[in-house]
């Protein structure tokens, strides 16, 4: 299945903090998985048999795996032999049991997805989006109370934010579409 119109919503709950990101966002996981996706993604576009067979193995060796959706290691490395690329003994073809996991989504024209998840207390919570159809999309994050975490506006590059929660708790995650036409994306939980 071609990806290459979709975008990438990074969202996971990391305990180690990192370097800083542009835009504010703190550097981890989250980050590194988006741009494993990101890069995938354009190799797939290009037809790139060995970075996509590299990005498949980076993106199993994250720990990433899929909620449901597509299980784009997979899929990346059967388009990479499809491509003439030998892609040796060593595959990790079973799932994780921790770590992020990602499945895939669509917000129609001016509209919002919205999904829920659990963060630990005293555990760095870290949600990045990455946008790969050209279209801007926005974030925003709630607590379960209704109060505002973070809001950031359509962007058209990586976008995120990361907190620490109080409590443990779920927290309301929105991915808002400004533009006319719908936009894909993958969301990614830890």
């Amino acid at each position: 299945m071609k990806t290459t119109t979709k975008a990438i919503v990074v969202a996971l709950a990391v305990g180690a903090m990192g370097a800083t990101v542009a835009g504010g966002v703190q550097a981890g996981p989250a980050q590194d998985v988006a741009r494993i996706l990101a890069a995938g993604l354009d190799a797939e576009g290009r037809q790139d048999g060995p970075a996509l067979l590299e990005n498949a193995q980076a993106l199993q060796r994250s720990g990433a795996h899929s909620d449901g959706g597509d299980d784009l290691a997979r899929a990346w490395i059967r388009e990479a032999i499809h491509l003439g690329v030998d892609p040796g003994p060593d595959q990790i073809w079973r799932g994780r049991t921790l770590g992020p996991a990602y499945r895939n989504g669509r917000v129609i024209g001016h509209g919002v997805f919205r999904t829920r998840q659990t963060f630990n207390a005293g555990e760095k919570a870290d949600i990045a989006v990455v946008p790969t159809q050209g279209g801007a999309l926005g974030l925003d994050v709630e607590d379960g109370d209704g109060k505002s975490i973070c809001s950031v506006g359509p962007s058209t590059r990586d976008l995120g934010c990361d907190w620490v929660p109080a409590f443990t708790g779920g927290s309301a995650i929105a991915v808002h579409n400004d533009a006319e036409d719908a936009q894909s994306f993958y969301i990614v939980l830890n």
